[in-house]
């Protein structure tokens, strides 16, 4: 996910949706984290109780050299979904086209009583990481975005 700081138009860039083995999961972590690049901001929601805590720990090791962070969230999914709602009902959030968007805007569609959840919970995470604090980078944000808009 990335802003556009001249428009603040939100860009997600990619949606990956997959049911892995937890090396699985792992593996994709590394690999996406290898493609970003060390100087992007990773973030992941930590479940509550011990398994999260150690799954973060595991995690913190693989990552070593990575900007990776656990992100204790609070209150219920639609109320953090809440935010990037608005903001996608303004016109504001833009989908790079690729072939995770209909699996996406399915999910959004009916959200939060479809299937699944887990696209709509990650992205409203990302956006709340990039309209907190000045945490304006996700992913190579800046290069594909200047690629985008030319």
């Amino acid at each position: 996910m990335g802003l556009d700081k001249r428009t603040k138009d939100i860009y997600i860039l990619d949606m990956q949706r997959k049911q892995l083995s937890p090396h699985g999961v792992n593996k994709l972590i590394k690999q996406i984290a290898y493609m970003d690049g060390r100087e992007v901001k990773a973030f992941e929601e930590q479940e509550p109780g011990s398994s999260g805590k150690a799954v973060v720990e595991a995690r913190k090791r693989e990552l070593i050299g990575f900007s990776y962070r656990p992100d204790k969230v609070t209150g219920s999914k639609e109320l953090r979904a809440g935010p990037l709602s608005a903001y996608a009902e303004a016109g504001n959030v833009k989908l790079l086209r690729g072939g995770w968007n209909e699996d996406f805007l399915e999910e959004a569609d009916y959200f939060p009583n479809g299937a699944h959840d887990d696209q709509i919970d990650a992205a409203s995470g990302a956006f709340e990481k990039l309209a907190d604090k000045g945490v304006m980078e996700i992913a190579k944000a800046p290069q594909v975005l200047q690629d985008i808009l030319g």
